[in-house]
């Protein structure tokens, strides 16, 4: 084990600090330095001021446009027709459907004003065009038609003051409440089959 010695360590301390500082400390100053007691730290540190502070976060406005109201009013300012669209479990509301073709002018009409989605038709010869937003379920919309990804598209027709489902191809009439089939629509008749 090595022992310490006080008058070399001096020395080579001296050698150092005038190398580098261009002066050094006396063999006094050093010896003095070394036998006094040192409290660690004392004076050499300023306490740590601790901060504390609460992050106020700001609530995001929300958007008076970002409605399914204000969706339907735009399209509608456009010539669509309102689809009452449902492409998942989680989501039923208003829609749009177009030609493929016209998908530029579509997302101009829109996606200034308020957040879109688009889908594509099995075919893909059409868009579907519904806002990217939750639609409350206490939100009364009055749809022009139904549409969904698998079926014919479909429209609501009243005959004799009661509303039914029209599926757009084959004319099939269905009751509006049930869905249950009732007949088909000839000559804008309804039919009972």
């Amino acid at each position: 084990m090595a022992t310490f010695d006080k008058d070399s360590f001096i020395k080579k301390l001296q050698s150092l600090e005038r190398t580098r500082f261009g002066g050094s400390l006396s063999s006094e100053e050093i010896t003095e330095l070394l036998e006094e007691p040192v409290e660690p730290n004392k004076g050499l540190e300023e306490p740590v001021k601790v901060f504390k502070y609460k992050i106020k976060r700001k609530k995001k406005k929300k958007n008076k446009n970002h409605t399914a109201e204000f969706f339907i009013k735009l399209a509608k300012k456009h010539n669509h027709i309102i689809y009452k669209y449902k492409p998942s479990i989680f989501w039923t509301g208003p829609a749009i459907v177009d030609d493929f073709e016209n998908l530029e002018n579509v997302r101009n009409q829109f996606t200034q004003k308020i957040p879109i989605k688009v889908d594509q038709s099995d075919d893909r010869k059409q868009i579907i065009v519904y806002p990217d937003i939750k639609v409350p379920e206490n939100v009364d919309i009055e749809y022009d038609r139904n549409y969904e990804p698998e079926d014919n598209p479909t429209e609501y027709w009243t005959y004799n003051d009661e509303t039914y489902i029209v599926d757009m191809i084959t004319n099939e009439v269905f009751d509006s409440s049930t869905e249950c089939f009732i007949g088909l629509r000839i000559n804008n008749e309804l039919n009972f089959e």
